[in-house]
């Protein structure tokens, strides 16, 4: 595809890393409410959502997360706020779903 087809579906190189971002957290999320959300005792949902997450943190650490970070700064930082709101109600729904 040439740069002229991306600039007229999308209007600046931000906007389409920003596009992207957005549909890999919405795939992201939607992949970590199913493993949360599954019907399996909660020693398996853990084993896998670690799994899952240590994946997601290591293609963060990337070099493309490296380049992200620096660059576009608001944009990493929607990924940031992503991850810890993520985390924090997941984490939760397990620590609910351990008690009882």
């Amino acid at each position: 595809m040439s740069k002229k087809t991306l600039y007229t579906i999308f209007d600046s190189r931000e906007d389409l890393v920003r596009q992207l971002v957005s549909q890999v957290l919405t795939e992201t999320g939607g992949r970590i409410d199913a493993i949360v959300s599954a019907d399996e005792r909660l020693a398996q949902k853990l084993s896998r959502l670690l799994t899952f997450l240590s994946f997601v943190f290591r293609r963060m650490d990337s070099d493309l997360g490296k380049e992200l970070h620096f660059r576009m700064p608001e944009v990493w930082r929607s990924v940031e706020q992503f991850r810890e709101r993520k985390l924090q109600e997941n984490v939760s729904k397990l620590l609910e779903q351990g008690v009882r």
